[in-house]
């Protein structure tokens, strides 16, 4: 607890020294918050500018020594992230998880999906670092309001987050959860090797792919119903045209089909579906 009190001691003397030299510097309010939303997103250049000014800032200082939580890869990142990043939930986006698919925060718990289990995490986030960082995330969206019953927004590399604000939740339960493909590629042979499919049905589902069938991929809730589809559609006949047709950007036909006519349409309301689907 002694080490954790030092930590949050150096974040935010840290914090307050970047907001000093940002009003040193007179710089642009708008540049300012533009690094921070490009930061918390994943964007490279933004991260690293923070990082190499970070560990300036610690080594300047001689705190390389510094303790920081365990879920941290180094003192560097533990800085960028209680300050401006995912804080405790960054540790799903490092190389130990990166076969995790789905990731929870609900109030102060943090969860992650390992092996097909719900697994509570040691880090705690607490409500008003969980507002600031949903406030963050919805900087780079100009549709987001921070105030809506919902809110879905994407990270840089595709990831998806969804948010359920109080107003829709019980008190200090509001959630944020995250969703990303972990699939490099797509074929029907991984999905055997995954366990999603049969061996049998390797060869059946190409003959059915070639013979046109009409398909309904339907489950449960992380029973690899869009894997799937990606892994059937990335088997049409790239000269064909066709239409998907969403509610969000889930699925990018057009990466996994990158030669083929496709167009891709958002009806991200009914209304808007039924204008397409009457």
């Amino acid at each position: 607890m002694k080490e954790m009190h030092h930590f949050n001691e150096l974040a935010r003397e840290i914090k307050k020294s970047f907001e000093e030299e940002w009003h040193k510097e007179d710089r642009n309010f708008e540049d300012v918050i533009k690094l921070q939303k490009e930061a918390i997103i994943g964007k490279a250049d933004a991260v690293f500018e923070f990082l190499e000014k970070i560990h300036r800032y610690i080594v300047d200082n001689d705190k390389m020594e510094s303790c920081y939580p365990m879920w941290y890869e180094n003192l560097d990142d533990a800085i960028f992230q209680e300050n401006w990043g995912l804080a405790g939930l960054s540790e799903f986006f490092t190389e130990k998880y990166r076969e995790c698919s789905s990731a929870k925060i609900i109030g102060e718990r943090i969860y992650f999906l390992i092996d097909g289990r719900q697994r509570l995490m040691p880090q705690k986030i607490k409500k008003e670092r969980r507002v600031q960082l949903v406030r963050a995330l919805c900087m780079d969206d100009p549709k987001a309001k921070f105030d809506e019953d919902s809110i879905e927004v994407y990270m840089n590399d595709g990831t998806r987050i969804t948010i359920y604000n109080e107003c829709i939740t019980k008190l200090n339960q509001d959630a944020i959860v995250v969703r990303r493909y972990i699939i490099p590629r797509y074929s029907l042979e991984m999905q055997y090797d995954k366990g999603t499919i049969s061996r049998e049905m390797v060869p059946l589902f190409k003959s059915m792919i070639a013979l046109g069938y009409n398909v309904i991929f339907s489950g449960a809730v992380r029973t690899a119903k869009t894997s799937l589809l990606a892994t059937w559609l990335s088997y049409e006949n790239p000269i064909l045209e066709g239409v998907i047709i969403g509610t969000d950007a889930e699925l990018d036909l057009n990466k996994i089909l990158p030669e083929a006519p496709i167009l891709n349409i958002i009806a991200d309301t009914p209304e808007k579906l039924r204008t397409i689907i009457p």
